[in-house]
C-alpha cells in the first residue's frame, strides 16, 4: 500500500481502500459516496450521489443554493458535472495536480487529508439533507468510535451545546440563547452580567473541546472585571477564565463557567443573579419554539429565503401604540426592517485575538490599530486561536501617511494601473523598519490574518512574502512565502460567502497552499490591499517563471516596470505612473 493511502486509512478507519486501483472511497450519510482517486495527472477528490436516496433535482437546488459549485478548497475550485453515469446522478470534483514523489511526501499527504476534510465541511448543507442523524466532520464519520469514561459529551443524544445551553438556561433564569448549533460557537445573552444586548457569554465546542470567554467591548466593564478578579484575563474584545482551560465533560465546564460568571459581576450584583438560580426554563422549549417559528416563516418566504438568515428569538420588539401603527403602517415595516437588519448585525463579531500585553505607552496605539484594520464578520465572528504579532512601529501601520484606508474604486485604480501600465510601485514611504530586511518594498498589507490562525502585517518584495512571527520563542519578520514557489494565485471577495472578507490563495505546485484573510466592509466602501497583490503577480508573473529554480532573478524578462511613489497620494495619481518608470533591460540579466 502506498504512504499517501496508509496515511488516510490510518486518518479514516472507516474508508475502504482499493489499492490495486488507486482510490479510496467514503460512504458518507447513506446517500453519498466519496472517491479519492489517484490519475495519471491529478488527484481526484469527488462526490456522488446514490439517485434512490438523493434525488437530483432536490440536490441541484441545494448546491445552488448554498453556491458549492466553484467553491475553492486550498486553491482548487469545486467543479460540478450531471449525467455522466446516467441522466439521475452528479459528481462534485476537486481535481489537484500532483507528481510521483509527492505520494510519499509527509506534506502534501497532509494537505490531501486537509482538503478531504474541507471538502466534506463545504459539501456538509448538501449532505446532512439527506441524513437521519448528526453529520459530523469526516475524521468523526470515517474515525474509530471512542466513548471517554465520565463524559457527558459522547454518551448523551443531545448535542453538547445543546447540553450546556440546557444547564445554562436552567441556572439562570434570564438567559437568552442567540445562537446555538449553528457553528463550533454557542452564544448566551445575561442581561444579570451585562444588559448590553451585543455582550454574551460564549462556549466554543471546536473539536469535541470546550472553551469558554465572555464578548464585550465594554472597556470599563473589562477593567472593572480584572480589577475585582485574579482568576480572569483579557485578550482582544473579550475576557475568559485564566489560562483558557479547556474541558471534554460538560458538567465541569458548567461548572466552570458558573465560578466564571460569578467572577464577572460586582457584589451589588450578586443578588440579581442569584435569583435566577433554579430556574424551570429549559433550552428545549426554546428550540421548540425556534423550529415552530421557522417552520411557519417557511411557509410564508419564498422558497429561496434561507431560515437560518432571521432568528425570530433574537429580535427584541418594543411596545408600539396602536395609533402609531394606524396612522403609518408602513414606518411600521420600517422598523420591522430595521430589527431584522440588527439581527444579521448581532451575527457578525470580531476575532477573539490573543497578543502580548504592549507597553504603556503603545495600549492606546495598538487599540487604534485594531479598530482601524478590523471589521465585523460572520466568518471571524468570536473565533478563537488567532495570535496576533504586533511591530514597535505599529503606530506608522495606523498612520494614514503610510497606510490609509483606501477606498473600492482607489484600490481599482492602482490595481488597473499595474495591470495596464505593467509597472509595479516602490513604496519609498514604507516603516523604516522594513528596509533591514529588503532593498524595495512593494507592498504593505497592514492587518490580515494568514495561516487561519496568525494575525500581523504582511509586505511583498521581489522575493516573496514577508510576515511578523514567532520562531523558537523569537518574534521577528521573515519571509513565508517566495514567488518561485507560487505556482497558482487566487483572490476572492466575500469569501465563504461573507462579504467582510477578501482572501488571497498562494498555492504551490505540490498542493501545498497559504491564505490571507483581510477585512473589508460593503458599508464604508473600503477596497482590499491584497487585491493589489494579484496585479503585482500578474505583471511579475512572467519573469518569475523565467527565473524559476535560478540563482538570480531573470529582469525585464516580462517587460515589467517599476516607479518610485513617495506618498500614498501619488498612487492615486495617473500621471505618476506615467513619469518614467524603470524597466529592466532583459539583456543585462540573461
Amino acid at each position: 500500500m502506498i504512504k499517501l493511502f496508509k496515511k488516510i486509512q490510518d486518518t479514516y478507519p472507516k474508508c475502504r481502500v482499493q489499492d490495486d486501483k488507486n482510490y479510496v472511497s467514503f460512504s458518507v450519510g447513506g446517500a453519498f459516496v466519496y472517491e479519492l482517486r489517484i490519475q495519471q495527472d491529478v488527484i481526484r477528490l469527488l462526490a456522488s450521489n446514490y439517485p434512490a436516496k438523493a434525488g437530483f433535482v432536490e440536490c441541484f437546488k441545494i448546491i445552488k443554493q448554498y453556491k458549492i459549485e466553484g467553491k475553492p478548497i486550498n486553491g482548487n475550485k469545486i467543479i460540478y458535472e450531471a449525467g455522466l453515469r446516467s441522466a439521475d446522478k452528479f459528481t462534485l470534483r476537486i481535481e489537484i495536480p500532483y507528481n510521483k514523489s509527492n505520494l510519499t511526501n509527509d506534506d502534501f499527504i497532509n494537505s490531501i487529508i486537509n482538503s478531504c476534510e474541507k471538502f466534506h465541511n463545504v459539501l456538509m448543507p448538501l449532505v446532512s439533507n439527506f441524513s437521519k442523524g448528526n453529520i459530523g466532520s469526516l475524521s468523526e464519520l470515517m474515525g474509530e468510535t471512542k466513548v471517554e469514561k465520565n463524559t457527558k459529551i459522547s454518551s448523551s443524544s443531545k448535542s453538547i451545546q445543546a447540553q450546556i445551553a440546557d444547564a445554562v438556561c436552567k441556572k439562570y433564569k434570564d438567559a437568552v440563547v442567540k445562537k446555538v448549533d449553528k457553528d463550533n460557537y454557542l452564544d448566551i445573552h445575561l442581561p444579570s452580567v451585562n444588559e448590553k444586548k451585543g455582550t454574551h457569554l460564549f462556549f466554543s465546542t471546536s473539536k469535541e473541546k470546550i472553551k469558554m470567554g465572555f464578548y464585550c467591548r465594554d472597556e470599563a466593564f473589562i477593567d472593572k472585571v480584572l480589577a475585582s478578579s485574579n482568576l480572569i484575563e483579557t485578550y482582544s474584545h473579550g475576557v475568559r477564565p485564566l489560562g483558557n482551560p479547556e474541558f471534554t465533560d460538560v458538567s465541569l465546564a458548567v461548572q466552570q463557567a458558573e465560578q466564571f460568571v460569578k467572577s464577572l459581576i460586582s457584589e451589588s450584583s450578586q443578588s440579581a443573579l442569584e435569583d435566577n438560580i433554579n430556574s424551570l426554563s429549559s433550552v428545549y422549549q426554546y428550540l421548540d419554539n425556534m423550529q415552530s417559528d421557522e417552520e411557519e416563516s417557511d411557509e410564508e418566504e419564498s422558497e429561496d429565503l434561507d431560515s437560518e438568515d432571521v432568528e425570530s428569538d433574537d429580535v427584541e420588539s418594543d411596545d408600539v401604540e396602536s395609533e402609531d401603527v394606524e396612522s403609518d403602517d408602513e414606518d411600521a415595516d420600517d422598523e420591522d426592517a430595521d430589527d431584522e437588519d440588527a439581527d444579521e448585525d448581532d451575527e457578525k463579531g470580531f476575532p477573539l485575538i490573543s497578543y502580548r500585553t504592549p507597553s504603556e505607552e503603545l495600549k492606546d496605539v495598538v487599540k487604534a490599530y485594531f479598530k482601524k484594520w478590523q471589521k465585523p464578520s460572520f466568518l471571524y465572528a468570536w473565533r478563537m486561536g488567532i495570535t496576533a504579532y504586533i511591530p514597535e512601529f505599529v503606530e506608522q501601520l495606523v498612520s494614514d501617511e503610510i497606510c490609509p484606508v483606501f477606498t473600492e474604486e482607489q484600490i481599482k485604480l492602482i490595481y488597473d494601473k499595474i495591470n495596464d501600465e505593467k509597472v509595479i510601485p516602490i513604496l519609498g514611504y514604507a516603516p523604516p523598519e522594513l528596509f533591514m530586511h529588503t532593498k524595495h518594498v512593494w507592498w504593505i498589507v497592514p492587518f490580515c490574518i494568514w495561516k487561519e490562525d496568525v494575525a500581523s502585517m504582511v509586505f511583498v518584495d521581489k522575493n516573496g512574502f514577508y510576515a511578523l512571527f514567532e520562531t523558537d520563542g523569537e518574534v521577528e519578520i521573515s519571509m513565508i512565502f517566495p514567488w518561485d514557489k507560487l505556482y497558482q494565485l487566487d483572490i476572492e471577495y466575500a469569501a465563504d460567502d461573507d462579504p467582510n472578507i477578501c482572501r488571497l490563495t498562494l498555492s504551490q505546485e505540490n498542493g501545498g497552499y497559504l491564505t490571507f484573510d483581510e477585512f473589508i466592509s460593503e458599508e464604508d466602501g473600503n477596497g482590499s490591499y491584497l487585491h493589489v497583490i494579484e496585479a503585482i503577480w500578474e505583471a511579475r508573473r512572467e519573469t518569475i517563471e523565467a527565473s524559476r529554480d535560478l540563482s538570480s532573478w531573470k529582469e525585464g524578462t516580462g517587460g515589467e516596470g517599476f516607479k518610485l511613489f513617495n506618498t500614498p497620494s501619488e498612487l492615486l495619481d495617473e500621471k505618476q505612473w506615467l513619469d518614467n518608470p524603470n524597466r529592466p533591460d532583459p539583456r543585462f540579466f540573461a
